[in-house]
């Protein structure tokens, strides 16, 4: 497994702790490898990054979902059942995903301030809007050259 990052570690040390998670070496090595990359990561990517020496594929599923519950990671659609994650703690933005390639892109789109009561008033049988997600599928200029 690579050495995490110090700077990174005791942040997240702290913030698992406050989670009541233990700081176990895997979990901060994953969230290491998210502050470290700049696009939604796949269980396969993570697992690829994490080297022979991190993490089996089996518990890097079980904490990308109990970080994501505890809210420090973020589950992205990448489409077609492809599932990312990334650090929850990233400036809100969203995707633009390549149908042929995969290649991912964050688009920041300026929405109105009211948006999310915009949502609450037309679905009447909510109560409250805590987030939104939004993801655009198309084409890189790579693979419409093709």
């Amino acid at each position: 497994m690579k050495e995490t990052c110090l700077v990174h570690t005791k942040v997240f040390q702290s913030a698992l702790r406050g989670k009541k998670l233990k700081a176990t070496p895997g979990r901060l090595a994953i969230l290491d490898i998210f502050a470290h990359c700049n696009k939604p990561l796949s269980i396969k990517e993570l697992k690829k990054m994490a080297g022979s020496a991190g993490p089996d594929i089996a518990t890097l599923y079980r904490n990308a979902e109990s970080l994501t519950a505890e809210g420090m990671l973020v589950k992205v659609n990448l489409g077609e059942k492809n599932s990312a994650y990334e650090l929850a703690s990233r400036k809100h933005h969203h995707h633009l995903i390549c149908k042929t390639c995969g290649q991912v892109a964050d688009v920041t789109i300026s929405a109105s301030p009211g948006l999310n009561q915009q949502a609450l008033k037309a679905a009447k049988d909510f109560a409250a809007v805590s987030g939104h997600s939004l993801e655009f599928f198309g084409f890189c200029k790579k693979c419409v050259k093709k």
